[in-house]
C-alpha cells in the first residue's frame, strides 16, 4: 500500500526485510497473531502490544527487529533513514501525548502503559473482506477484555477505518505524518473501543 511505500521510500525489497522487522520485535516485546490458510500460508498478521510494553520500547526488540531493517536503509537511503529517526519514530510516540493526554497524565504515557495497542494489522489483499481480519481482531479482543481501551493506530485507509467503526472502535483523532524526502506524506487514524 501507499503507506508502505513511503515507509521504504519505494524501495519494494525493502518491504519485506520491514515486514520481518516488524514481526521479529513483536515476536520478543508483543504478542503476534497470525492467519493461516488450508495450506499452512500466512495470510494476515495482527501485532498486539500488551499494557507495560511498547513498539521499538526496548533495545531486545530493536536488535532483534530492526537492527538489519535499519541497516539496509543507511546504506540505500541516509535521508530516509533519518526520516524514520527525526519524523516517523516520534510522531508514533507523540500520539499518546496528543489523543491520550490528562491533567494527570500530561504525556499520555499511562494510557500506552496501561492499555493493549495495536500496532501492525494486516490481510493479504486478494483475501480481503472474507472475515480474516475480523478474526485476528476478535482473537487478540478477546485477550485483552479486561482493560479500559485499545488503542490502533492506522495509516490511511478510510476502508478500513470504517470496518474498525462496525467493530465498535472509535476515531479519536487523525495524525498527519509528513514524506521522506520526494515521498508522499499520511495520515494516521487513532481508534479506541472499551471493552
Amino acid at each position: 500500500d501507499a503507506v508502505a511505500r513511503a515507509m521504504i521510500g519505494g524501495r519494494e525489497r525493502l518491504r519485506a526485510i520491514m515486514h520481518r522487522a516488524i514481526v521479529r520485535a513483536t515476536v520478543v516485546g508483543g504478542q503476534l497473531w497470525i492467519a493461516l490458510d488450508e495450506l499452512d500460508r500466512v495470510v494476515g498478521t495482527a501485532s498486539w502490544y500488551p499494557p507495560g510494553s511498547d513498539f521499538l520500547g526496548d533495545d531486545a526488540q530493536f536488535n532483534e527487529g530492526f537492527a538489519q531493517f535499519f541497516g539496509e536503509l543507511q546504506k540505500t537511503d541516509a535521508d530516509l533513514y533519518q526520516w524514520w529517526f527525526t519524523v516517523l519514530l516520534p510522531k508514533y510516540k507523540d500520539i499518546s501525548k496528543t489523543y491520550f493526554s490528562t491533567p494527570d497524565d500530561p504525556d499520555g504515557q499511562n494510557f500506552q502503559k496501561d492499555n493493549w495497542s495495536l500496532v501492525s494489522f494486516s490481510v493479504t489483499p486478494e483475501l480481503q473482506r472474507r472475515g480474516i481480519g475480523s478474526m485476528l481482531l476478535k482473537v487478540g479482543e478477546e485477550k485483552v477484555r479486561t482493560h479500559t481501551m485499545w488503542l490502533i493506530s492506522l495509516q490511511d485507509q478510510k476502508m478500513q477505518v470504517a470496518m474498525y467503526e462496525r467493530l465498535g472502535y472509535r476515531l479519536v483523532g487523525i495524525s498527519h505524518v509528513d514524506g521522506a524526502s520526494g515521498q508522499p506524506g499520511y495520515d494516521q487514524h487513532i481508534l479506541v473501543k472499551r471493552p
